[in-house]
């Protein structure tokens, strides 16, 4: 039986100027740590009474870690030149320099750190600017048995997410259901994006449907690399196996790690619901259902 989630309420930071200047996150931008020290378990977190994120621990088998291990490292190291490439990236705590001795800098350092970054989608795009651009990402014709392989992966997921956030679930799959051909298999999700120690900055998925739930799971052999919420002032500390259903469309941004650090998330994109839906000849219509709230 599954151990019943707890729930913490909080509210919003109180200066949106603060927030919207934020660049590099780290400890200094959250108080509560979900995931650690005496937060480890079942928790949901609620912002202003709307769900900020369910951290589910220990969800994924060993077995299926190792299989999305693979999977999402071919799509990160993707060559891709369809692919998008996320230029929002960099930063984290960089105590020591390239030589090996202790940084001078308490800022984070530039790009040129992450010359071993990499990042990679799967899945399908959406309408661009009212022209027709809706298809599959460049990795699911480049490397198409992978694709197929990660298929059943997602839809595993898919599955945890209707176990523990069914109400959420119900109502974006049926947000989904007019573009099932570009969903990831059964899934409420169109497009994933692999991250290969890549410790994000503050950023908001603007693109996600509004009131979806993107999905994330985190495998490697790392320390640290919370996934923070500024706005909040909370932190989810993502261990592999555990699997975090989040709301995308907040700020949020990946604390300071060492190790290799490879993330998955899932989401669903506003965009591919402008595409025609099957059988249909218009492009660019905002679906009849689209805020799931």
């Amino acid at each position: 039986m599954n151990q019943q989630p707890l729930d913490i309420h909080l509210t919003r930071h109180p200066n949106s100027l603060w927030l919207e200047r934020l660049r590099w996150l780290n400890s200094a931008h959250y108080e509560l740590a979900v995931g650690a020290g005496d937060l480890q378990g079942n928790y949901r977190v609620f912002a202003d009474d709307r769900l900020l994120f369910h951290l589910i621990p220990s969800a994924v088998s060993s077995d299926e870690r190792k299989e999305m291990f693979r999977l999402a490292l071919a799509v990160a190291r993707n060559k891709a030149t369809g692919t998008r490439r996320i230029k929002n990236v960099g930063g984290g705590e960089h105590p020591l320099t390239k030589a090996g001795t202790p940084s001078l800098f308490a800022r984070a350092r530039q790009l040129k750190v992450l010359r071993n970054a990499k990042e990679g989608t799967f899945g399908f795009e959406g309408a661009r600017r009212l022209v027709t651009g809706c298809g599959p990402c460049a990795f699911n014709f480049e490397q198409p048995e992978e694709y197929r392989q990660l298929v059943p992966i997602c839809e595993s997921l898919s599955e945890l997410a209707r176990e523990h956030e069914p109400e959420l679930w119900q109502k974006q799959m049926a947000v989904a259901a007019g573009h099932r051909d570009l969903m990831l298999g059964t899934t409420p999700w169109s497009q994933g994006v692999a991250n290969l120690s890549f410790p994000m900055t503050a950023h908001s998925d603007s693109g996600n449907v509004p009131g979806s739930l993107s999905a994330a799971i985190v495998v490697g052999d790392f320390d640290g690399g919370p996934l923070i919420f500024p706005a909040y002032s909370v932190a989810a500390f993502v261990r592999p196996g555990d699997l975090l259903l989040f709301d995308g469309r907040e700020l949020h941004g990946v604390g300071p790690f060492t190790g290799v650090r490879l993330s998955i998330v899932l989401y669903l994109k506003s965009s591919v619901l402008q595409c025609p839906c099957a059988g249909s000849e218009s492009v660019g219509e905002e679906p009849a259902v689209f805020n799931i709230d």
